[in-house]
């Protein structure tokens, strides 16, 4: 422990400083990752236990459909927001889901983009087609929906009785499979079942799922990966469920279970259903293990099956949290236990379990202890700390990549039952003390034994406990072994190696290696790491420069300078710029980074990749916009972005720069030519309008202050006028070549007679009236013009 943190090097403040370069990577990073991505996934995920009348009710059909969103959640690179989840619909509800993923999939096009559209349906079937409720929907107006969609690519999983009927309505040809590239141009549609025509499809008590889906999610996560290119394509996935599922069910009452398949596909490739390289956390099981390998988490719950041969490492993609994972041979059984956070993959060999012959299912522990930072014999507190915030940040960026499972590679994460000859001796009991006064470590009086908790903690310069259950002061530094729950209180630094659950202040740093419940106070610095079993950290954190979090964070981070968390909950606010891989809350900086962002950003520059909120500042970019952006400039790719030039009866021409969604903001510059002897006159506006697009057509209605002055300049008046009039415009267009567009309407502009240079900007009918004790006079002027789309 001592030599564990005797140093302090001040690598850790060139660390920080060069947290500034993550951001403009960040910002970049946001669409450079998907400048080349040109897939799309939508889903409709149907589960329904209910058949209607005379059925008996299934168990798992709706866990089942859990299971599967899950998954593709993770690895299948479907988001939550293009999905849409069913629990026992009727035959209403799943045409309107048909009609909602239509709109999504037509909404969401783009040139040099893929549409993939994904159906799961687990529960009852019959030859006809699906029983929901007392509902029927046939198989033939369900092929007929997935054609309507216009996806490129429909894939329909059935996992229900006779569902293998649904294949033999229309012949198909079945296409050989390839390893897909980024030239595939596959289009079609591919369908596969639980069962054949004239089979049940059968669930299972022992397992808690249907066979068919059980086998499929473990091959979804990884184990049906024969080519070993972290990949699961479509071929691979059926072939694992359709093997497993025929094994399991073998010598059921029901009788052996026949998946099927049908492939109707043009073009070249294969469809790959999940990326294991974009795991957020995960197992690498070594080459030498075989048997049938179980994943239980904490809860007992059964994740993922592997029947596996020895020869070839197995990676299976999981959640962060604890596992329990056993191995069934005939030699006998191995157990052992992991936790994972998130972004850290855990590799298991044969040594790293406990032989145990006699148990036939994993136990559940108690409480797990988290991943350790990594401590090599020789390496000093200061190196140690140096990568343990590298590791901070890019856990805040997505994460390391996954070792390459073929080369031996220690990779983080802990294993936490050890075979018993490589075991430590059994630690001694854990202790309470109610008070020590330390002035450095070893001279404390009294000094606290070994694994003992200290109540109350008085350190003069540096003082290093196992954890605190009250409250630590230390005039420099406070170094706590396991967890803090109570208050620390120290000059310069307080550095916890578990969790917090209270306050920290400090007069410059604080670091958290595991997770956080309460506040966190900092002149410089905080740094947080995730909990040890994937919790959630919250509540506060402020600093003068930045907090650093590496998991999910639940509440507000308030820093002078910038915030960076992987997931976010709540507020950040930052003197300079905010990053959150997943927010949901308000982000409040002169710059602001979100990924995916389900809120409001409030800045002078707002960057998101799907935004469904507010975007709100001088420059706001988002990705996907569902929502308000109110800026000078909006960009986006479903968002509105033209240049048009605008002419009308008074000779006055307008170049104007709109760009938002539905709301939009316009800048415009003008120009009405005079003749050799007239002084001609500028015009410039800056306003809001609203967008409504009709198919091709469109129409638009704007408000915008308006100023108009003389280039030459006005004796009487200056350049400008005394006050910028309300001007208001009416527009209907049509885009007639993709990009370009033709429109015409009618300006209005409201004069106070005397205030403005009238006869220099309209020469059109007009209106006058008076209103509030002012000669009000209204000219109006029919424009045309025509419209460039970005």
């Amino acid at each position: 422990m001592n030599n564990r943190h005797s140093i302090f090097n001040k690598k850790i403040v060139i660390n920080a400083v060069l947290i500034v370069l993550f951001f403009l990577l960040a910002a970049s990073a946001v669409f450079g990752a998907d400048a080349q991505a040109r897939l799309k996934r939508y889903g409709l995920l149907i589960g329904a236990n209910n058949g209607g009348r005379d059925r008996t009710s299934l168990l798992y059909a709706e866990s089942d459909t859990r299971s599967i969103a899950q998954v593709l959640y993770e690895v299948g690179g479907l988001r939550q927001s293009d999905s849409i989840l069913r629990f026992d619909p009727s035959r209403k509800d799943v045409l309107q889901d048909f009609r909602r993923i239509r709109d999504m999939i037509a909404s969401g096009r783009q040139k040099d983009t893929r549409a993939e559209f994904f159906l799961y349906y687990s529960g009852h079937s019959d030859e006809e087609g699906l029983l929901l409720g007392n509902d029927r929907l046939t198989y033939k107006d369900l092929r007929n929906e997935m054609m309507a969609l216009n996806a490129d690519v429909g894939i329909a999983i059935l996992d229900s009785c006779a569902s293998g009927a649904f294949i033999r309505l229309k012949g198909g040809t079945r296409v050989s499979p390839f390893l897909i590239d980024e030239s595939s141009e596959m289009k079609g549609q591919v369908y596969l079942t639980s069962s054949s025509a004239d089979e049940a499809s059968q669930e299972s008590d022992e397992i808690g799922a249907s066979y068919f889906t059980h086998a499929l999610v473990s091959g979804l996560r990884g184990a049906a990966d024969v080519s070993q290119d972290g990949r699961v394509t479509i071929h691979e996935a059926y072939q694992y469920a359709r093997s497993e599922t025929m094994v399991r069910t073998e010598n059921t009452m029901a009788g052996p279970q026949h998946p099927s398949w049908l492939i109707e596909l043009t073009g070249t490739g294969d469809l790959v259903l999940t990326d294991i390289k974009e795991l957020t956390a995960g197992i690498i099981l070594a080459r030498e293990l075989e048997g049938q390998i179980f994943i239980k988490d904490a809860n007992s719950k059964l994740i993922a099956e592997i029947n596996k041969s020895a020869g070839l490492p197995v990676t299976i993609a999981l959640p962060a949290g604890i596992y329990n994972i056993s191995v069934r041979n005939a030699q006998g059984s191995l157990d052992a236990s992991v936790a994972l956070s998130t972004g850290v993959t855990a590799a298991l060999a044969i040594g790293d379990f406990r032989i145990n012959p006699s148990v036939a299912t994993t136990s559940r522990g108690g409480n797990v202890p988290k991943a350790s930072v990594p401590n090599p014999e020789g390496s000093s507190f200061a190196d140690e700390l140096e990568a343990y915030v590298d590791e901070r940040i890019q856990q805040a960026f997505g994460g390391d990549e996954v070792p390459d499972p073929d080369f031996d590679i220690p990779v983080p994460g802990r294993i936490i039952d050890t075979p018993a000859e490589n075991r430590e001796p059994e630690a001694p009991a854990v202790g309470m003390m109610p008070f020590s006064f330390s002035i450095v470590p070893g001279l404390a009086f009294p000094a606290p034994a070994a694994r003992t908790y200290v109540g109350f903690s008085l350190n003069l310069l540096l003082g290093v406990n196992y954890g605190i259950r009250g409250a630590e002061f230390g005039s420099l530094i406070n170094i706590t072994e396991k967890d803090v729950f109570g208050g620390q209180f120290a000059g310069v630094a307080n550095i916890v190696g578990d969790s917090l659950t209270g306050f920290q202040g400090a007069g410059v740093f604080n670091i958290l290696d595991g997770g956080m419940k309460g506040f966190q106070s900092a002149g410089v610095f905080n740094i947080t790491g995730g909990g040890s079993s994937g919790a959630d950290n919250g509540w506060f954190q402020g600093a003068g420069v930045f907090n650093i979090n590496s998991g999910a964070f639940r509440g507000g981070q308030f820093a002078g300078v910038f915030n960076i968390t992987s997931k976010m909950q709540g507020i950040q606010a930052a003197g300079s710029f905010n990053y959150a891989k997943d927010m949901k809350g308000a982000q409040f900086g002169v710059v602001n980074v979100g990924e995916t962002l389900d809120g409001g950003q409030f800045g002078v520059v707002n960057i998101g990749k799907d935004v469904k909120g507010v975007q709100i500042g001088v420059v706001n970019i988002a990705e996907t916009m569902n929502g308000l952006n109110l800026g000078l400039v909006n960009i986006s790719k479903n968002g509105l972005m033209t240049l048009s030039f605008t002419g009308g009866l008074s000779g006055l021409y307008e170049l104007d720069f709109q760009s938002g969604k539905t709301l939009y903001t316009l800048l415009s510059a003008g120009l009405k030519p005079g003749s050799p002897n007239d002084n001609p006159v500028m015009s410039s506006a800056a306003g809001l309008g609203l967008h409504f697009p009709i198919g091709p057509f469109y129409l638009e209605a704007d408000a915008a202050a308006k100023n108009i002055f003389n280039v030459y300049g006005n004796p009487e008046t200056g350049y400008l006028n005394a006050l910028p009039f309300p001007n208001f415009r009416a527009k209907a267009g049509v885009v007639l070549f993709n990009r370009i567009g033709a429109f015409a309407g009618i300006n209005a502009a409201l004069h106070v007679e005397g205030m403005y240079l009238n006869e220099y900007a309209h020469t059109g009918p007009s209106y006058s009236f008076p209103a509030g004790g002012l000669d009000w006079t209204m000219y109006h002027d029919f424009i045309w013009g025509v419209v460039f789309k970005f």
